[in-house]
């Protein structure tokens, strides 16, 4: 989901097996235990990639549609880890 390009094309595809998607759980994520201190930078940007990077892929192919039929839902589920820090 990390890919502007697969993940358009997966979207695309669901839509045209099951219609028009309603409702999009974005919960794709990874850890790179360590504080900011010890993590490297190819680490860092691992993290935000997948953990932010993801939720804006999906959620930019599918918002326009939902917004023209007036209802869909995006939750977005964040780690214990953003909570806390």
């Amino acid at each position: 989901m990390t890919d502007t390009v697969s993940c358009k094309e997966a979207i695309a595809n669901t839509e045209r097996a099951c219609g028009p998607i309603d409702v999009s759980v974005n919960r794709t994520r990874i850890t790179r235990d360590g504080t900011s201190r010890k993590m490297e930078a190819d680490q860092w940007r691992a993290v935000f990639n997948t953990n932010l990077d993801s939720m804006f892929n999906v959620t930019r192919q599918i918002i326009s549609s939902m917004l023209e039929r007036e209802f869909g839902r995006i939750v977005n589920i964040s780690l214990l880890n953003g909570v806390k820090g």
